[in-house]
């Protein structure tokens, strides 16, 4: 049986679906919405791992060893490198972005969101930092990778359904 008018005006206010000859698209004010939730979880997941940082850093700088001193000093900012800075930047260019800019912006997203899940993963001074000798607990991966896999699921549904 084939969807009438009425049934597909139905999905699309209750589920914020669009039904198609190809099945369900996702709303343009549902895909908004999902992409801004992706948006403010990756937000405050940096802000998390911001706040670990910090918190390491503190610890380290008054740990009375010179190494782990200098390590506070002067490399522990670098940890990330500019990855966060890179994809805040991109995230913050599509805040306003309606959903035909979101679609077209989202495949270009994506690689970043790959290279920055691709550095999370295979960083060794993330190991360092999760793994710190003052016992702070700092949790990169667990806190940045399942928001980065949101964004991923939300701009790769957005470009896998441009119209």
């Amino acid at each position: 049986m084939a969807a009438t008018a009425p049934m597909r005006d139905w999905v699309n206010a209750v589920f914020g679906l669009a039904l198609t000859s190809a099945g369900p698209t996702q709303s343009p004010a549902a895909l908004l919405a999902e992409f801004h939730a992706a948006s403010n979880a990756w937000m405050a997941a940096m802000a998390k791992v911001d706040r670990q940082m910090a918190v390491l850093k503190s610890a380290l700088l008054v740990s009375d060893d010179p190494d782990l001193e200098e390590i506070a000093e002067q490399r522990l900012d670098a940890t990330l490198a500019d990855g966060p800075q890179k994809l805040g930047a991109l995230l913050a260019q599509l805040a306003n972005a309606d959903e035909a800019r979101l679609r077209a912006a989202a495949g270009k997203t994506l690689p970043a969101l790959g290279a920055m899940q691709q550095s999370i993963e295979q960083n060794r001074k993330v190991d360092a930092c999760e793994a710190n000798p003052v016992r702070v607990p700092v949790s990169i991966r667990a806190t940045l990778g399942p928001a980065i896999a949101r964004l991923q699921q939300v701009l790769g549904s957005a470009a896998g359904a441009r119209t």
